[in-house]
């Protein structure tokens, strides 16, 4: 795994997806049940947040890797309906796409700025996500990835139901 290469790639494909929307069904519900391209991109924006990954740390006692697989297995899984935790539902308001697509790219820059200079092993102390438990920084990084590379297929599925409203 190059967690650097994988985050430029998944920051490319997103951004590609979002671009793809038509502007004028940004803020477009493509079909019953579904987030907006809108919401998905503000989803995003609290949901990948490169804080946790400045935030206190503590040497870490195992493989900075060992929860991958399980966060992938979780993300990766597109036929798991999955429920966000409350401080990163989307709030339903419109938003610019111009502006979600430079917010995305400015999160993603700090993503991507992180994994070249942290100390990926270090254990992030000051979130934990109950079903994991407490995710080293390599693990954070890989939950960003996949949850974004999880929501770039959802948009791509939104463009195309777009096409048809």
């Amino acid at each position: 795994m190059n967690i650097l290469k994988d985050l430029i790639e998944t920051k490319a494909a997103l951004l590609e997806a979002i671009s793809n929307v038509p502007k004028e069904k940004f803020n477009t519900i493509p079909f019953e049940g579904s987030w907006t391209a809108s919401q998905l991109a503000e989803h995003l924006l609290k949901g990948n947040n490169s804080g946790v990954l400045y935030g206190n740390t503590e040497v870490s006692e195992r493989p900075m890797d060992e929860k991958i697989q399980a966060i992938s297995d979780i993300f990766l899984n597109f036929e798991l309906k999955i429920t966000p935790p409350a401080n990163i539902v989307p709030s339903g308001d419109p938003h610019e796409k111009h502006e979600m697509l430079t917010g995305l790219t400015v999160s993603f820059d700090k993503l991507i700025e992180a994994a070249k200079t942290l100390d990926l092993s270090a254990v992030c102390t000051s979130w934990v996500i109950p079903a994991f438990g407490p995710l080293t920084r390599m693990e954070f990084l890989w939950l960003y990835n996949v949850h974004s590379i999880r929501h770039t297929r959802q948009l791509k599925n939104i463009t195309v139901a777009l096409a048809q409203v």
